[in-house]
């Protein structure tokens, strides 16, 4: 059992620290975390795994990576960080639009829905500008082209997007349920 709130009734006697008799009164240590008392408290559940039905299997337990690949079939995120690192590469097809190719880590469950959180820049050639407007121009499970809107582009220049070397610009892709 996990016991995140227990009132008095589970609280007010001694803890029981080896085989006992069930008394309700000490079920729950009296210094146990009401987890619902302050906004501040939390809880960290590690190393439990669910079972359907009655009958408990061993163990099972994946690779971060493993783990990692499961979780990007239903969300991943470009960008974020402080380096100017590329989304995805593209061209310009007039000066002020483009489009760009944007490879996913692994297949997504299914096609995804794009958000974007700005600052976003565009660098092509002598350019280095302020995207304006990005919007999935298709989207498929494996790669998905995206438009993109900034000044001063030149046409048929190749260009790729980065998140302006700040935390705040990033894409993301998802697929959940």
């Amino acid at each position: 059992m996990f016991w995140v709130v227990a009132g008095t009734t589970f609280t007010s006697g001694t803890l029981a620290t080896s085989w006992a008799t069930l008394s309700n009164a000490n079920r729950v240590s009296s210094s146990n975390v009401n987890l619902a008392d302050s906004t501040s408290n939390y809880i960290n559940i590690t190393g439990v795994q669910l079972e359907v039905g009655d009958t408990a299997t061993p163990f099972e337990h994946r690779p971060y990576d493993m783990e990692l690949a499961r979780c990007q079939r239903y969300y991943v995120v470009f960008g974020g960080d402080s380096a100017y690192t590329p989304y995805g590469t593209g061209n310009n097809y007039s000066s002020t639009n483009g489009t760009m190719v944007v490879s996913y880590p692994v297949q997504m469950r299914a096609n995804p829905t794009l958000t974007v959180t700005t600052p976003n820049r565009v660098l092509s050639g002598s350019a280095n500008a302020s995207v304006t407007a990005m919007s999935l121009g298709n989207g498929g499970r494996l790669t998905s082209y995206i438009d993109y809107t900034a000044s001063g582009l030149t046409v048929g220049q190749g260009s790729y997007i980065t998140s302006n070397g700040s935390t705040s610009g990033t894409i993301s892709f998802s697929s959940e349920l």
